[in-house]
Formats: C-alpha cells, sequence, structure tokens
C-alpha cells in the first residue's frame, strides 16, 4: 500500500511533467518557480552575496510541506555551517585564490560563488539534487560570477580528487551518512586535499572528533540565522588534517 508520502510524490511528477512541457524545459520550469517562491535577500553575515532564499516574507516558510511544488528545498535556505564556511573565506580569500575547489553538497552555491569571488581557478558545486544546481546557477547570475556545477554522486568518485580544495558544508547533518562519507574525505586529505567544514556543532558531527581537526574560526550567528537553524547559536569552520596516529 501506496504511503501518502510516495501518492504526493508521484502526483507531484506528474503535475511537473505537464508544466515542463509548458515552460519548454524542465531548467525553465524550476528558475521559474525558484523566482516565484523565493526572495533575494542578503545574509546578515554574508552581505556581500545576493541569495534566492525562503525567507519569512515567503509563502513556502509558512506552508505545509506537500504545498511546495519545490521537494525538500534545502537549497532555499542558508544553513548554518554553510555561512560560517562562506564568511571564512570571503575573510581570507588566499584559501581559495588560483585554487581548483569542490563545494560538495553544495545547497544555495554560496560556497562556490564565494570562491571565485576570492579570485578561485574554478568552482564547481556539486549536488544530487538537480534543483539545487540550478538555484546555484541562478546564485551566481545574481552576483554576477560564473561558476560550473555537478550532479554526480561524487563520494569516492576518482573525479572528486581533482580540486586543491573541497568545502563541506552542513554535511555531517545525519550520522549514518557522516559515517558513510568519512573514508572518502579521509583519502582525499591523504591525497593532499584541503578539507574545510563548515558546521554548527550538530550531534553527527561527533564522527570526527577522535580526527586532527583545526578550529579555524568561530561565528556568532544572527538571530534570524538561529531561528532557522534550530537554535544553534554559532557556525564553526574547520580544517581537517591527516591523523597524527
Amino acid at each position: 500500500m501506496f504511503t501518502s508520502r510516495l501518492v504526493r510524490k508521484i502526483l507531484q511528477i506528474e503535475f511537473k511533467v505537464i508544466n515542463f512541457n509548458h515552460f519548454g524545459t524542465k531548467t525553465s520550469y524550476y528558475e521559474n518557480i525558484i523566482a516565484k517562491e523565493t526572495e533575494i535577500t542578503t545574509n546578515q553575515l554574508v552581505p556581500e552575496i545576493k541569495l534566492h532564499l525562503i525567507t519569512q516574507n515567503c509563502r513556502l516558510y509558512h506552508a505545509k510541506a506537500d504545498e511546495s511544488e519545490l521537494h525538500e528545498p534545502f537549497f532555499a535556505f542558508f544553513w548554518a555551517g554553510g555561512i560560517a564556511l562562506t564568511r571564512h573565506m570571503l575573510d581570507n580569500p588566499n584559501l581559495v585564490k588560483n585554487k581548483t575547489c569542490l563545494d560538495f553538497g553544495c545547497g544555495s552555491g554560496a560556497s562556490s560563488i564565494a570562491a571565485i569571488m576570492c579570485g578561485a581557478k574554478k568552482a564547481v558545486a556539486n549536488d544530487i539534487d538537480e534543483v539545487s544546481l540550478i538555484a546555484a546557477k541562478m546564485n551566481a547570475k545574481l552576483n554576477n560570477v560564473e561558476i560550473e556545477t555537478d550532479s554526480r554522486n561524487l563520494i569516492n568518485h576518482p573525479d572528486s580528487f581533482n580540486y586543491d580544495v573541497i568545502f563541506l558544508g552542513d554535511v555531517f547533518y545525519d550520522e549514518e551518512f557522516a559515517v558513510q562519507i568519512l573514508p572518502w574525505i579521509q583519502n582525499l586529505i591523504s591525497a593532499n586535499k584541503k578539507i574545510i567544514i563548515g558546521d554548527p556543532g550538530r550531534h553527527a558531527f561527533n564522527v570526527c572528533k577522535n580526527l586532527n581537526l583545526k578550529l579555524l574560526q568561530e561565528y556568532k550567528l544572527p538571530e534570524n540565522v538561529c531561528t532557522e537553524n534550530n537554535g544553534f547559536q554559532y557556525g564553526y569552520v574547520w580544517e581537517m588534517h591527516k591523523s597524527t596516529d
């Protein structure tokens, strides 16, 4: 027997096919929805970057999950770890200057955008959610920069080793997923890749507590960010190094 969530998903797919035809392409369809359901805003901690976000002024901020044409629009919120990571990059442009950068689980693409602003040779926004990548491209255009996108699952993928710097903003949201990606991250470090993590101190980040972490920066989050990030007060930026064992 189908669950109500599966039924909703099936109905969403059928509805979207009709609208793809109306708008011409899937990309055009989602660009229209994102533009309609978000507000162009600058976060208080990162005013240099404009983003399409769901704010308190938007319908979806107060809507139920099944009232959205965007399935789980995580990309439309600026999460605490990504905020801290992006702020740190803008304050320390030499971190990425003339480097190739991978923004893994990019969400809004803010870190990719910041990397280009700071002089990165290339920044690739990576997310398995293709709608997230459409939003990232829209956000890049807002800020007059060009980023690349990649929708592949790059965990353990050989191409993930082609970058100098890998950003991991808010990826430790679930302990099972954190355990899954940790060996890959350690392999990247062994290959002399720079790993920069943004996290507000979620429980799943504890899987890293016995590893060789260096705290780069701690940021007090603005009130609106605390509200939207389950009450977390601070965002932390870490660099992960090779184990000293």
